[in-house]
């Protein structure tokens, strides 16, 4: 697992500025989530899968399972990102 600091260090680095990441407070989601596209009214199942994984109901490093690390970066990716958008 990549913690949310590394990804936004990675990010920066990709992207040559200063990115910070930060908790949003459960009442602010619905907002962050129009913020992001989702249209007003329809936040609830982004807000649900949040809602489990933070409850350990979903749970992404389940025990007993295999742990197949990722072969790209979080940089690696930002920076192919990056690269597409560029060439479009």
């Amino acid at each position: 697992m990549v913690s949310a600091d590394e990804v936004a260090t990675q990010l920066g680095e990709v992207l040559k500025a200063d990115v910070k990441a930060f908790a949003i407070p459960r009442a602010g989601w619905p907002a962050a989530f129009e913020q992001l596209g989702i249209p007003k009214g329809q936040t609830g199942p982004a807000e649900a899968m949040f809602d489990a994984i933070n409850s350990g109901w979903m749970n992404l490093g389940v025990e007993g399972t295999e742990h197949i690390p990722a072969a790209t970066s979080a940089r690696d990716v930002f920076a192919a990102a990056r690269k597409a958008a560029t060439n479009v």
